[in-house]
């Protein structure tokens, strides 16, 4: 599928870097919808750019996409609708989608990509590897808040947090000590940084410090020495 001049541009605009962070909304047989924190790939082929996502096995994410091929794309700066689609997406604004089943996220969106499922495998790292068609790019009402070194320290935080849920079974202890020792700094730095004073973001810098500790071996006798700087901060 070439892509418009107007929604390549569009999209080259917005994901120029090549792999940014997203939320993915998929539905699944029933229209049961889910949301999750994405990493996003852009690969610009010319006319054309092709987006990859690699959802954890048998997430939900994963489930629905093999039972529904469609997604939406939704890029924001603002590091609460990262955490509602984590851990309270009944707080989330579902709109219908123009191209696609699954619907998009309303509210403070930046972009919109709506795309289908044109290749599915399974990668090296043992990842499912999706390969999307763009099949609509649109501009919503945009983010509240501007880029700032402390929302994303927030997100980063929430991306590594992600990464110890799926995978904390089979990772050592000292492979967890250390995705906590970054949760850890990435919320110190959001709070140091950002000087946190918004109630509603000292509780998310605080609930992902707590659950991230839940993850910790218990053998891990000094897990309090390196999840400590951040919360002394909240």
């Amino acid at each position: 599928m070439v892509l418009s001049v107007r929604v390549r541009d569009l999209v080259m605009r917005y994901l120029r870097y090549g792999l940014h962070e997203g939320i993915c909304v998929t539905i699944d047989a029933l229209g049961k919808v889910n949301t999750a924190p994405m990493g996003v790939e852009v690969i610009d082929r010319g006319p054309d750019a092709d987006i990859i996502i690699r959802p954890y096995p048998e997430t939900r994410t994963s489930m629905n996409l093999r039972q529904v091929p469609e997604f939406t794309l939704n890029f924001t700066h603002d590091p609460v609708l990262f955490f509602n689609s984590m851990f309270r997406k009944q707080a989330l604004t579902l709109v219908s989608s123009r191209y696609v089943r699954p619907p998009r996220l309303g509210g403070c969106i930046d972009l919109v990509l709506e795309c289908s499922v044109r290749a599915q495998y399974r990668d090296v790292e043992g990842r499912d590897l999706i390969i999307g068609t763009i099949k609509g790019a649109y501009e919503c009402m945009g983010s509240k808040i501007a880029y700032s070194r402390g929302a994303s320290a927030v997100i980063e935080a929430l991306v590594y947090l992600t990464k110890l849920m799926a995978l904390a079974t089979s990772m050592s202890c000292k492979e967890r000590a250390e995705y906590l020792r970054r949760i850890d700094e990435e919320c110190s730095l959001a709070i140091r940084v950002s000087r946190v004073s918004n109630s509603e973001l000292r509780h998310i810098c605080s609930a992902i410090l707590r659950l991230a500790k839940s993850y910790a071996c218990s053998s891990n006798k000094g897990v309090g020495e390196w999840v400590s700087s951040a919360t002394r901060s909240l």
